[in-house]
């Protein structure tokens, strides 16, 4: 598909945006580009079971990557030996409320529902409106880091010395918070949060860190929407006061009301992420 970069952008930003190929005329969406992709990775997988269906590499009890586990995931939902699936390969123009309604309807009241059910989320959460061949979104994930990093560079508190070697040690006590509040939604303070992305940076010795001390690979959520935030840190802020018994900022916060301002509860005193172990 061949089209301008301007095109490009708008179609990137909008799901259902149709753009025109310049070579072959042909309109077509992210959306349907990504339940193309889609489609075709589950006839890839079929006919070769090493290649792997996107969101089914991920071991479900630890977070680990396990091929054994992405054989026996796509098996259980997406073998072509069942006519169901079958049939949604045949597609000729598929949108993911279709995929979504057919696999659905497949997996309720079936044996294995509950597994079922959080490994097909996972699948569909590594396609849709994604047409390249990645498991994120690159493009809105880039959008959306621009407003934490305008949070953090020239921010006159995240700069100073002692608030960053006290975040670090506040980081980790909100990663034991997580290993205590498996079911819930931490969402953390901007100094924290910039240890967080800090670590991420290392993938592999954040993966093995977090797997060793919390007991999984904890996920880092940048999606949520603002009042999932607003409650999240508001209850995060609860949960650390009564179990350190401290103030969930850990800075003199009095009469700060420029870049990252936190008083009277403004918008910036959290990070705009949030984070847990998953729960079900």
């Amino acid at each position: 598909m061949q089209i301008s970069w301007e095109n490009y952008v708008k179609l990137m930003r909008n799901l259902k945006t149709d753009e025109k190929c310049l070579t072959c005329k042909v309109s077509l969406s992210v959306e349907t580009l990504s339940c193309k992709r889609f489609i075709d990775d589950i006839v890839k997988w079929n006919e070769n079971k090493t290649k792997f269906i996107g969101g089914t590499l991920v071991n479900l009890k630890d977070d680990s990557r396990s091929e054994i586990s992405a054989v026996n995931n796509s098996s259980l939902l997406f073998s072509t030996d069942d006519p169901d699936i079958k049939k949604l390969t045949a597609l000729k123009s598929p949108s993911w409320e279709n995929i979504i309604k057919e696999l659905d309807k497949k997996n309720k009241n079936s044996q294995n529902e509950k597994k079922r059910k959080i490994i097909f989320q996972r699948t569909v959460f590594a396609y849709i409106g994604i047409p390249f061949p990645f498991s994120i979104d690159l493009i809105s994930a880039v959008f959306r880091q621009r407003e934490f990093a305008k949070k953090t560079v020239n921010n006159e508190i995240i700069n100073r010395t002692e608030v960053q070697a006290n975040a670090t040690i506040r980081y980790l006590k909100f990663l034991f918070l997580m290993k205590e509040e498996r079911n819930n939604i931490l969402v953390p303070t901007l100094d924290i949060d910039l240890c967080w992305h800090t670590h991420q940076i290392h993938a592999s010795l954040y993966r093995e860190f977090t797997k060793k001390h919390i007991g999984q690979i904890i996920n880092h959520y940048d999606t949520l929407a603002n009042d999932v935030l607003s409650d999240g840190f508001a209850a995060t802020a609860r949960t650390w006061d009564k179990k350190y018994h401290e103030p969930y900022f850990g800075f003199d916060i009095e009469n700060f009301d420029d870049n990252g301002s936190c008083t009277n509860g403004g918008g910036n005193c959290s990070s705009g992420c949030g984070g847990g172990c998953g729960g079900d």
